[in-house]
């Protein structure tokens, strides 16, 4: 009985967090849906282009999302192309684990092995390389 009481409670609590972090993400989503990219200071500037002057995997993703609030999915991928095409699976790994917490479904893994893990991180490397190449083609991947 008691230890059916501390599952309960584990639970609860489990929810709750989720409940918590998810008003956060809300909060985070409309912060960045008012805020104009450029002109507000919510878009911090990345810290890696600032020390080296290369771009970042992740530089445009701000951008990004304020495009896809927006609807504008042109602009986002303008933005910052690896980070929308990997969106899907950034949110079915947030799903997945959501789930897991809180106890209701275990969702199939998407990176169980050691290949998958490695090819992300390949393409993510790869990326990074081509979207700082001065070349035509390769300047497309550049944010704007």
């Amino acid at each position: 009985m008691l230890r059916n009481c501390i599952f309960v409670e584990q639970r609860v609590l489990r929810i709750t967090l989720i409940l918590l972090a998810g008003c956060g993400c809300v909060a985070g989503a409309y912060l960045l849906y008012v805020a104009t990219p450029g002109v507000s200071a919510v878009y911090v500037p990345c810290f890696f282009k600032s020390l080296t002057g290369l771009y970042c995997p992740g530089c445009g993703s701000g951008r990004a999302v304020h495009a896809l609030l927006h609807g504008d999915i042109v602009a986002a991928i303008r933005s910052n192309p690896l980070f929308v095409v990997s969106l899907p699976v950034l949110l079915y790994l947030l799903a997945s684990f959501v789930l897991n917490f809180v106890g209701v479904a275990q969702l199939p893994e998407l990176f169980s092995t050691s290949r998958r893990i490695w090819l992300m991180f390949w393409i993510v490397v790869i990326f990074t390389i081509l979207r700082n190449m001065p070349y035509e083609p390769f300047m497309l991947l550049a944010p704007r």
